[in-house]
């Protein structure tokens, strides 16, 4: 007993010093376990989402002019001419005349003949009908015949269809179509 006594009072009054058991022999002190210090939970930081992008409209159609480009012009693959009142006989292949459909209804035609314009024939000649019957500004899409009469029938006449002749002057009349 005196041995559990000698022992118990070695490890009461040592910190790390090395303690000598009853049987002569160096032992480690024995540490009692401490528990660990709580951990606070990780700190979440919250990166503000950015807003979606606001949702984007197919551009009403429109009469204004792209920036570059002139007035009636509506924004297509091929920009809106202003030719000159000169004489100059042309080949329309197709009118579009419904303010909601402009852009459709003249980017279909200038697909369906490549290589050719349009205009807009209440700011080109006076030889070009200014308005449908309905009152709405009318696009024409064209191609250029030449100075005479046999340039426009030569070029009708190879598009065929409803395509028509006209002069681009000041003279002749806007009711009148040149059919070859």
């Amino acid at each position: 007993m005196v041995c559990v006594g000698v022992l118990g009072w070695a490890i009461l009054t040592s910190d790390d010093e090395e303690v000598t058991t009853a049987a002569g022999s160096p032992s480690t002190p024995v540490q009692t376990a401490t528990p660990p210090a709580p951990v606070p939970p990780p700190v979440q930081t919250t990166t503000p989402v950015p807003a979606p992008p606001p949702a984007t409209r197919a551009p009403a159609p429109t009469t204004q002019a792209p920036s570059g480009r002139g007035p009636g012009d509506l924004g297509l693959s091929v920009p809106i001419t202003r030719p000159p009142c000169d004489g100059t006989g042309i080949v329309v292949v197709g009118n579009a005349t419904s303010p909601g459909a402009y852009p459709a209804e003249v980017q279909a035609f200038l697909d369906r003949f490549p290589g050719a314009s349009y205009l807009r024939t209440d700011q080109s000649c006076p030889s070009l009908r200014q308005r449908s019957d309905e009152s709405n500004p009318i696009y024409a899409v064209y191609y250029v015949a030449g100075p005479t009469l046999g340039d426009i029938c030569t070029l009708r006449n190879r598009i065929g269809g409803d395509a028509y002749g006209k002069w681009l002057d000041t003279t002749s009349d806007p009711t009148s179509y040149i059919t070859c």
